[in-house]
């Protein structure tokens, strides 16, 4: 991708290069005509070649503004790039630590999910909507699996209500993540130290978009290794971060009514009780 990007970089140059070296050529132009002009021609001429120089000068800003748009474009795919392979890189290694000691290691945390969110809709730029009645809700989990799962998760919304404009099915993108706490009825009861039974508390967090949605075939493949349809996706993230989620004893799924209809993904993560 990122290959791909300095070749966009190039391309885009390219014709602008061209455009300076013919400006460059105007102006050499302009001087060599100044000395074959005759005496009683010269103030006129001066006075032409000002109006020719404005001109020139303003065309001249105009490649500058350009290169300086083209760059700022490009360099922040570039960068966004290498960000995605750092947080791939991350990930992956934190799999790998996590594979060889079990999911439940001595690197869980007590996270607050309301500040994670906040944290991640600075880190990303964007205005998420929270809703959550209760800030003070908290998981026990993997500080790496969490940050980067959700924020893949966040990346794909932002991504397909882009596309989403792009083909003007919707006007502004809205992304929104519900944080709540939950019962599951249909579980088992556990045994607490007391001998009582309780039922197993969760939180769910939902991230809603209003963006491109999701096919009826692929919400059943949208968690498997490999599966995406990016084409510049590996299909990684999501079925780690899935794998991450079943191994702690919750679930993540996916819904959606079709194209144009947006998306939403719940997790359902272990609560942490007060």
């Amino acid at each position: 991708m990122i290959q791909q990007n300095l070749q966009k970089v190039k391309l885009a140059l390219t014709p602008i290069k061209e455009y300076a070296n013919y400006l460059e050529m105007v102006k050499d132009k302009i001087g060599n005509l100044e000395s074959l002009i005759k005496d009683e021609h010269k103030d006129k001429f001066k006075k032409e070649k000002k109006n020719i120089e404005m001109a020139l000068m303003i065309f001249e800003s105009s490649i500058i503004d350009n290169i300086d748009n083209i760059l700022n474009s490009q360099f922040k795919k570039l960068n966004d790039s290498v960000e995605d392979i750092a947080t791939t890189i991350s990930y992956q290694q934190a799999i790998y630590n996590n594979s060889k000691s079990g999911y439940k290691s001595s690197k869980l945390e007590n996270i607050n999910v309301y500040d994670l969110m906040i944290n991640l809709s600075q880190t990303l730029g964007l205005d998420i909507n929270i809703n959550c009645e209760n800030k003070d809700i908290s998981i026990l989990a993997d500080k790496v699996h969490i940050t980067n799962g959700f924020m893949n998760i966040i990346k794909n919304g932002i991504e397909s209500c882009d596309e989403a404009i792009r083909k003007r099915y919707i006007q502004s993108k809205d992304i929104v993540c519900s944080i709540e706490k939950f019962i599951d009825d249909d579980t088992f009861f556990e045994i607490d130290i007391d001998n009582d039974t309780t039922q197993k508390e969760f939180v769910l967090i939902t991230i809603t978009d209003n963006g491109m949605g999701v096919l009826s075939e692929h919400k059943e493949m949208i968690f498997k290794r490999g599966f995406t349809t990016k084409v510049d996706g590996h299909g990684l993230g999501l079925h780690s971060f899935a794998n991450f989620i079943h191994e702690s004893s919750g679930d993540i799924s996916i819904k959606s009514d079709g194209i144009s209809t947006g998306a939403s993904v719940i997790v359902k993560i272990k609560d942490i009780k007060d």
